[in-house]
């Protein structure tokens, strides 16, 4: 959820006011970016690491796994993209 909220946020600063939150334009331009890949990897990782808390035992490794997905995300955004360029 908290994911998603960022999301639109970030649109909101696109536009500087809060109709950004909800601006289909802006929110499409966004999807382009980096900061959409992220976002559909941390809602697919944290996705899945939950469903794999409920499996059993295999599910915890896996869980491990995706969430690392989930974490993997922050690579394509903030301080660290910007040194990887």
């Amino acid at each position: 959820m908290v994911t998603v909220q960022t999301f639109a946020l970030r649109g909101a600063n696109l536009t500087g006011d809060a109709s950004g939150l909800t601006d289909p334009m802006i929110l499409g331009l966004l999807w382009e970016t980096p900061i959409g890949t992220a976002l559909v990897y941390r809602v697919v990782g944290l996705s899945l690491l939950a469903v794999g808390l409920f499996i059993g035992p295999w599910g915890l490794c896996l869980s491990v796994l995706w969430g690392g997905i989930a974490f993997w995300s922050f690579g394509f955004v903030g301080h660290i993209a910007s040194q990887n360029a």
